[in-house]
């Protein structure tokens, strides 16, 4: 097995307007503590670790293994959830989740492709992780600038 890195999977902390209508807006990492957090993971994920070290034990009455119905939940309003950027770009952007804490950095993982060595299918299946690397790193560079729709893959031409 051949196993690329594509790109950093950036973490973030957010919420649905709803939420902070109710529950206010979380300034610091103590006022985490008295929100309500959507617990997910398998095994269930009940701390937030910070980059700088610093941690969280959350509270929450939801809990699941399943990463779709924390997104859900946080879009209905339910709690604060911890989601890749890649999982809730569209709908922060839309503002459907608002981002918070953002200096408290959380630690990202990686992205993979991951393939079969085989040689009959290594010149086509390199291009197509080729293409999904220049993709993602350019959709992470134009994030990084504040842009929106930086990964309409469908209606962009060629260039290469």
């Amino acid at each position: 097995m051949i196993a690329r890195v594509l790109a950093p999977d950036h973490r973030i902390i957010c919420g649905a307007p709803t939420y902070f209508e109710r529950r206010g807006r979380p300034q610091t990492i103590q006022d985490l503590l008295s929100d309500d957090c959507i617990i997910y993971g398998s095994p269930l994920l009940d701390h937030w670790t910070f980059v700088d070290g610093s941690s969280v034990r959350l509270r929450g009455a939801l809990n699941t293994n399943d990463g779709d119905l924390a997104h859900v939940w946080a879009l209905e309003g339910a709690g604060l959830v911890v989601k890749s950027i890649w999982d809730v770009r569209d709908d922060v952007d839309a503002g459907r989740l608002e981002v918070v804490l953002p200096q408290l950095r959380l630690p990202p993982s990686t992205i993979h492709a991951v393939y079969p060595h085989n040689r009959l299918a290594a010149a086509k299946v390199r291009l197509c992780v080729n293409f999904l690397a220049a993709k993602m790193k350019h959709f992470l560079a134009a994030s990084l600038r504040g842009e929106t729709n930086t990964l309409d893959i469908e209606n962009e031409e060629a260039t290469s």
